[in-house]
């Protein structure tokens, strides 16, 4: 399901699977939700994403399971000539993704990838990312895809895009800003763990393209960002947490997301859940 430059949309009661990318792909769609569907089986992509200036959506009452890249991601990467204003600076904006369940996912269960006030809450994730790690906050992405006249339109319209005249090889990072992952659970059953760490959380990034872009420089996937509340259970005591001296969340700039905020204010391989048939 694919659905660009849209309003209103609503996807409900619906199964939808064996993609050979992503099972619902979201364009600068704004104003909708998808409501108590099941997304699974795709052999590429992720189960779900709502990119390009995507806003005021709602995940809510969702299965999504089977997908090769990861579960459901605020925002991604896009080609500013596709976005629509004023939605035309970070990937996704008002989000909220709550009492999902998410299941045998290979990459990371949830991600925000350029997101602006986006809220993960009370979820639950059963096997997931083997791959590499559990969720992610990383940078969006923005690049022209070669339409020039169109894309010189999007950044006289504010969009924050690599300056005019670049390489294609340039894009500009999205940050995050106001990203809220509380009171989540992150269940992993013996036998299966991610395989390098809980979290993934992009450190700053800083250049004089960034700089022409209109984005912040350095632009950062960390500020203000808030993990609380969660219960995670994934591999061994001592299983890297994901964050520190050279990522985001460093110990000495982030005073909302740092080690020490994140070990305190969640529950990270203290006890094992205890789930009533979660391969059922």
């Amino acid at each position: 399901v694919k659905v660009n430059q849209s309003q209103y949309v609503f996807i409900e009661d619906s199964d939808i699977s064996v993609a050979s990318d992503n099972a619902i792909d979201f364009v600068a769609v704004q104003y909708g939700h998808l409501l108590k569907n099941r997304i699974h089986d795709t052999t590429g992509g992720w189960c779900a994403y709502t990119k390009g200036g995507s806003a005021y959506i709602n995940v809510i009452a969702n299965e999504f399971d089977h997908c090769i890249e990861g579960g459901f991601t605020a925002g991604q990467g896009a080609g500013i000539e596709f976005l629509t204003a004023p939605w035309n600076q970070y990937e996704a904006y008002y989000i909220r993704v709550s009492n999902n369940v998410v299941h045998d996912i290979y990459g990371a269960a949830f991600g925000v990838n350029g997101g602006f006030e986006v809220t993960i809450s009370h979820n639950t994730a059963y096997r997931v990312g083997e791959r590499s790690h559990l969720v992610e906050f990383v940078y969006g992405g923005h690049e022209c895809d070669g339409h020039l006249a169109e894309c010189a339109a999007s950044r006289a319209a504010g969009a924050w895009a690599p300056p005019a005249g670049a390489p294609s090889s340039v894009y500009t990072r999205i940050p995050n800003l106001n990203i809220s992952f509380v009171n989540n659970l992150i269940y992993n059953p013996p036998g299966y763990q991610s395989r390098w760490q809980h979290l993934e959380v992009s450190s700053n990034y800083e250049s004089a393209d960034q700089a022409l872009s209109g984005a912040p420089n350095p632009a950062r996937a960390d500020e203000k960002l808030y993990i609380r509340g969660n219960v995670i259970w994934d591999g061994p005591v001592g299983h890297e947490l994901g964050i520190g001296t050279n990522t985001g969340c460093s110990p000495t700039q982030n005073a909302t997301c740092n080690p020490t905020v994140v070990t305190t204010w969640n529950t990270i391989n203290a006890s094992a859940p205890q789930l009533t048939n979660p391969a059922g």
